[in-house]
């Protein structure tokens, strides 16, 4: 088998690239201005940008901070901001990754929007400045109470927790605000986005998760032995990311293949990586739907992304003697010591140029030969949707014989390419006979006005039923 996985400087194919994000992010109390931008490749499956509970307040101009320490650790700490009577507010409330859901908690003593907020030493969170009150506040995670502190310049405060709010945000409806705050949590990695004002200056109380590690391939199917582009981003600079491929089904060889076990590759440093995986040849992979699914070792975030190993299908439309109709005939008489055509016909069912296709005829029956047509016959390139026809004249024995055989099978041999089940291959009963004839008597006779003859037919050979038809004089 070919080597399974390796590492290269770019994929194969280009992926799509969507409008994306730029968000303000308060990283445990780090001046950070996250810049991310959404790249929605082909194939991309995991979830990164994901709805959760909303505000229990609407606000815009507020702080958000991730808790350190007390009974509220590894949540998200919302404060102040502008509500909807367009006035600061003094409102508070975290939220819980764990259960994606926010609950309010002991207001501010004062009301603000437009203040900074930063993590200081025992988890505690300065919150300063803002409108309408130049004044500082102390949030005691262990307590979960707020308490107001000597009027002190901001200046003199330090580095803050960056700006309180992004520029951009585009939700999972698809629509963007302003005004919201963007924070990382604890563990996974992800971002919580909320408040902020929509498009109509509106505020809004919807939340959601931004998950920003990506995983994508550079095609969406791929035949059999292919190698499969895959390409990340999103993940911590320099962190190992482990990837493995399985059939999204949970069967076929997940176990037992050494295809299906998980390999490692190093972000750069921007987060970035490129690998590859060779789809197996010989195994169980065409027509299956697979997996790569994408986990960093230090950040422990994960990207999934879909992708197919698909057959490509030809479909016999025909296979017939001396018609031209494009359907199958189950039976076909000819008559002994003539020529007679047969055909056959398949076509492209794949959305892709085939490389190849050829059609057989099988064995003839005693007495039957080929008089002209190669044997197979090929069309290569054949465009998708696009039929081809192979045709041979037959010579048929010259003595009367019983029903026979005559079978066409189709083959290619690009991999990943195949015939629709149960089309191939075709057959056709032929039988021999003599041809019909018929002893008319009288052979002649001469009718008279007003008089009448009768003339009796007797046919012979030929397969029954027999018709008759009255041929008059010109």
């Amino acid at each position: 088998m070919t080597t399974k996985h390796q590492n290269r400087n770019s994929p194969k194919g280009s992926a799509n690239f969507w409008p994306g994000l730029a968000l303000g992010a308060a990283v445990l109390g780090l001046p950070l201005t996250l810049a991310i931008i959404l790249n929605v490749g082909r194939a991309a499956t995991s979830e990164q940008i994901k709805a959760t509970a909303p505000l229990n307040v609407p606000r815009t101009g507020h702080t958000a901070t991730l808790l350190t320490n007390g009974m509220h650790n590894g949540r998200v700490l919302i404060a102040g901001g502008t509500d909807s009577s367009g006035q600061a507010t003094p409102s508070a409330e975290v939220y819980a990754a764990g259960a994606g859901t926010f609950e309010q908690i002991t207001p501010m003593t004062v009301a603000r929007s437009g203040h900074k907020a930063k993590l200081i030493d025992g988890g505690w969170v300065l919150v300063s400045g803002g409108e309408p009150g130049n004044t500082s506040e102390v949030f005691d995670p262990l307590n979960v109470t707020w308490t107001l502190v000597q009027p002190t310049p901001i200046d003199d405060l330090g580095p803050m927790a960056g700006p309180p709010y992004s520029t951009a945000v585009e939700l999972a409806n698809g629509r963007s605000r302003a005004g919201a705050t963007a924070t990382e949590l604890a563990g996974d990695k992800k971002i919580l986005v909320a408040g902020g004002v929509n498009s109509s200056n509106e505020l809004v109380a919807a939340a959601a998760i931004f998950n920003p590690a990506k995983v994508s391939t550079d095609y969406d199917d791929y035949p059999p032995g292919d190698p499969v582009g895959i390409t990340g981003s999103g993940f911590v600079p320099g962190e190992m990311v482990q990837l493995q491929v399985l059939h999204t089904d949970g069967t076929n060889d997940n176990v037992t293949s050494s295809a299906h076990d998980p390999w490692q590759v190093t972000a750069d440093m921007e987060g970035n990586f490129t690998t590859t995986w060779n789809i197996p040849v010989n195994e169980d992979e065409l027509g299956a739907t697979l997996e790569v699914t994408a986990t960093g070792q230090t950040s422990m975030l994960t990207a999934k992304a879909m992708f197919t190993d698909a057959a490509k299908t030809f479909d016999f439309t025909s296979i017939s003697i001396n018609i031209c109709t494009a359907s199958f005939t189950a039976s076909a008489s000819v008559n002994v010591g003539s020529t007679f055509t047969l055909s056959a016909s398949v076509q492209n069912t794949d959305n892709n140029p085939a490389p190849q296709v050829s059609l057989t005829l099988g064995a003839l029956p005693s007495g039957y030969s080929i008089a002209s047509g190669s044997n197979p016959q090929s069309a290569a390139n054949l465009a998708a949707g696009a039929t081809f026809t192979a045709t041979w004249t037959i010579n048929a024995p010259a003595t009367p014989s019983a029903s026979a055989t005559i079978t066409v099978t189709g083959s290619t041999s690009t991999s990943g390419w195949g015939f629709k089940n149960g089309t191939n291959p075709r057959t056709i009963q032929v039988t021999a006979i003599n041809p019909p004839t018929c002893a008319v008597s009288p052979a002649s006779a001469t009718i008279c006005s007003g008089s009448s003859q009768t003339f009796t037919a007797n046919p012979s050979g030929g397969t029954t039923p027999y018709t008759y038809s009255s041929a008059r004089p010109r």
